[in-house]
């Protein structure tokens, strides 16, 4: 990377993806500046918007803020007649507890809720709010991928407004085929809408969109053979509640990974959080190694030493430190299975 490209800062949209952006905005069925404002206010509740917490950190911020609400109102509640009024009044402060809880929770942005577009007018307005910037981060993180490195394959899980085509399409014009994947529809048929070509001047390939192999999916293939050389995932981890789900979608593109797995969150230390989580996982799964499959491939082949399972059946050793040894305790040209592809 040359020193002039390092300090650069600015990605601004291609003039084909504005052009694309206007086309299927003006099919929309609201008027243009209705979408805007739309558009507008969108952006400032993404802008504030939270990763998701887990359940457990929920749960102790609900608590602390329930016991400072407690702690401010205990001269007001001690005033009331319990014996009068009996569990009706327990039962009315309470119920007012929760409330306050949930507007303050609300208020600092902890009810977290997945992203949900259903319609085009939903499509065209995120567009307007996030096709720019979300180009823009992309941009600049492929810009950290070796420049003699030209993808075949490259892979948009959340392809969302098709910013990551339009990054891709400008850092690598000669990938052969770009796929993408998005769970809406109503989201997949506007970014369909702002790939086609110029409708104005008549295409000899006949082909419609401005990239000549790009295919459109709501989910991925089930079958893991088909693997691509880029796998981007941009702002993705941020739509899913569950830890356990994003570490499952994790496994599941790091599967069909042949070279660069590439995570883009926000700035937020939160989504920080949730790419170290991600990164973690990769690198510890990466080196575990699976001992049962490593035991049964050895035994058939004939090739198992006392060795390799001294060093299997050793619990004061941890997984990595079993990894190491064993990889050079294996006879040469064995591959050591791990639960995924090392990292």
């Amino acid at each position: 990377m040359t020193k002039k490209n390092f300090f650069r800062r600015e990605f601004n949209l291609p003039q084909n993806a504005i052009d694309g952006l206007r086309n299927a905005i003006t099919a929309c069925d609201r008027p243009v500046k209705q979408l805007q404002n739309e558009a507008d206010q969108l952006a400032n509740r993404l802008e504030q918007r939270r990763f998701p917490e887990s359940p457990e950190n929920l749960k102790k911020v609900r608590d602390e803020v329930k016991r400072k609400l407690k702690s401010g109102k205990r001269d007001e509640i001690s005033d009331f007649d319990k014996e009068a009024f009996g569990g009706k009044v327990q039962e009315a402060q309470q119920y007012e507890l929760r409330n306050e809880v949930d507007k303050i929770m609300k208020k600092a942005s902890f009810n977290w809720k997945p992203l949900e577009i259903t319609t085009k007018e939903g499509a065209g307005a995120y567009s307007l709010a996030r096709l720019a910037p979300n180009y823009a981060e992309i941009a600049r993180c492929l810009e950290e991928i070796p420049e003699d490195f030209q993808p075949e394959t490259v892979l948009d899980y959340g392809s969302g407004s098709a910013a990551g085509f339009w990054a891709v399409n400008q850092r690598w014009p000669m990938a052969k085929e770009v796929t993408m994947v998005d769970i809406s529809d109503a989201m997949t048929k506007f970014a369909m809408d702002s790939l086609r070509k110029n409708q104005t001047s008549p295409d000899p390939t006949g082909k419609p969109f401005v990239h000549d192999n790009i295919n459109f999916r709501r989910h991925l293939l089930p079958s893991l053979n088909t693997t691509y050389d880029v796998v981007l995932a941009h702002r993705v981890l941020s739509e899913i509640g569950s830890s356990e789900t994003r570490l499952q979608l994790i496994e599941s593109l790091w599967k069909r990974t042949n070279r660069f797995l590439i995570l883009i969150e926000s700035a937020q230390s939160s989504a920080f959080g949730g790419i170290l989580e991600a990164r973690d996982f990769l690198l510890t799964q990466g080196t575990t190694v699976d001992y049962r499959k490593l035991l049964i491939d050895l035994e058939e082949k004939v090739m198992l030493s006392p060795k390799v399972v001294r060093i299997v059946e050793d619990y004061n050793l941890s997984d990595y430190e079993k990894f190491v040894m064993l990889k050079e305790a294996i006879p040469a040209g064995e591959t050591l299975p791990t639960m995924l592809p090392t990292a």
